[in-house]
């Protein structure tokens, strides 16, 4: 929620009242996930069941690597097809102009909370 609330006030200052059009949505999607990275860095660092479990990876964490990489896979595809269209979706709203980029950054902001 705290990723939300930067990435709309950004979106809000950078593309509306910044003009920065297509920039200025990298630009606030920049400060969302480094607002969401921050925090759950900050949050590992704090918890000590978190800071235990978080180890180097060593010769028997590749054991299964086949097994994972069967299931990663497609999955990653999956994933990456979503943001495709996800970009696509956006390029189309920043050639509209900044009024329905900003809607269209907002509403994806909004969607993607739920």
């Amino acid at each position: 929620m705290l990723g939300t609330g930067v990435h709309i006030i950004c979106s809000y200052q950078w593309i509306i009242k910044g003009d920065f059009g297509i920039r200025g949505t990298g630009y606030s999607m920049l400060a969302c996930e480094g607002t969401i990275f921050l925090t759950i860095h900050a949050y590992s660092l704090w918890n000590d069941e978190i800071r235990q479990m978080c180890s180097l990876p060593n010769i028997a964490s590749f054991k299964n690597i086949p097994k994972y990489l069967k299931v990663a896979l497609p999955q990653m595809v999956i994933v990456w097809i979503s943001v495709l269209v996800w970009e696509i979706n956006l390029i189309v709203a920043g050639v509209l102009g900044k009024f329905a980029l900003a809607a269209q950054t907002i509403l994806m902001t909004v969607y993607d909370f739920n």
